[in-house]
């Protein structure tokens, strides 16, 4: 869409952001509010992590973590650190997702991240785009954020930022970025990369998936200091059509997950984490990229997310030669 004047542009960005928001956190630098970039969602976005009757139950088997004997990498990926099961929303165990990662802008927690290698992290592309990466920090191996004692925290800058060329900030497709780290992580039992889809074309509708993020826990409550995770079904783009959404708001990019009634769901704070699956072997795949919806956790406006598989190309272009952990054996 081309807008031919100067009042009109601004307008349709207002109301694009007031209508549907990210789920990225307004910026600060820990003494005064930074007015927003322009161009920037700033939405007031939410999310419930409440119990519901739906509560959700996935058995989690135990993975073992050795390397196969051609893993050439001497790692592997989406290994979580549990065998307890996930019900409802609720606190994670301490590092029970080790490649998720807290990105930090001017001292403050606003979006969260995968680790796909020993140096990539993968995001939203509205965590990134038209940010100067200098300002950014990546933290692994963070639970409690309000804890200096709880676990010992990995650090990172950012060398580099690649969002997708084609990522619009007005309709948040192709909302997808690859975060470059100035030297690679070391991986252990606390810092783990994702596994990514092993099949592209995979239909996951109907499956159970857990998102996990540290973004607020209800509609006007502050961002939780401990990663939280919660269960929701994804469900069809025919059901996601039929939802509150315009029907050119869903692209072929996006994956709708939630229930019609809403109460569980990714909100403000959350945005760029992981949407994850567990694939048959018990390990994780991150199908899934939090992007954007309408407030949160509403009834019959299920979370959007960015369809991982659709980019697979363009990640392993960004990564370069950088090993890619294979899943257990």
């Amino acid at each position: 869409m081309l807008c031919h004047q100067v009042a009109a542009c601004v307008l349709v960005i207002i109301l694009s952001v007031l209508t549907y928001g990210t789920y990225a956190l307004p910026q600060t630098d820990g003494s005064a509010e930074v007015p927003p970039l322009p161009n920037r969602p700033n939405s007031t976005v939410q999310l419930h992590y409440n119990d519901t009757n739906k509560d959700v139950t996935t058995d989690i088997a135990e993975v073992s973590t050795e390397n196969s004997g051609d893993n050439s990498c001497g790692c592997v990926c989406g290994v979580p650190n549990r065998k307890q099961r996930i019900v409802g929303g609720q606190v994670t165990k301490v590092n029970e997702f080790p490649w998720i990662v807290a990105l930090i802008k001017r001292g403050k927690f606003y979006c969260a991240g995968s680790l796909i290698t020993r140096r990539h992290v993968l995001t939203a592309a509205h965590c990134a785009d038209g940010f100067n990466v200098s300002d950014i920090r990546a933290v692994l191996g963070e639970h409690n954020m309000m804890s200096k004692t709880e676990t010992v925290a990995v650090e990172r800058k950012l060398t580099k930022a690649k969002v997708y060329a084609n990522f619009s900030i007005l309709t948040f497709n192709n909302d997808i970025a690859v975060l470059e780290l100035e030297s690679p992580v070391e991986l252990g039992t606390t810092v783990r990369p994702a596994c990514l889809p092993a099949d592209g074309n995979k239909n996951y509708t109907g499956r159970v998936a857990i998102v996990a993020g540290w973004g607020r826990t209800e509609e006007r409550k502050p961002p939780s200091s401990s990663l939280r995770k919660v269960a929701v079904p994804i469900i069809s783009r025919e059901e996601c059509f039929n939802s509150g959404y315009a029907k050119n708001r869903i692209t072929e990019n996006m994956i709708c997950a939630g229930y019609a009634d809403g109460k569980k769901d990714a909100c403000q704070g959350d945005s760029g984490g992981p949407l994850h699956l567990d694939a048959e072997r018990g390990f994780m795949e991150t199908v899934g990229i939090v992007s954007w919806g309408r407030g949160c956790a509403r009834p019959n406006y299920p979370g959007v997310y960015t369809k991982v598989a659709n980019y697979l190309d363009w990640i392993q272009e960004q990564i370069g030669d950088e090993c890619m952990c294979p899943p257990p054996s």
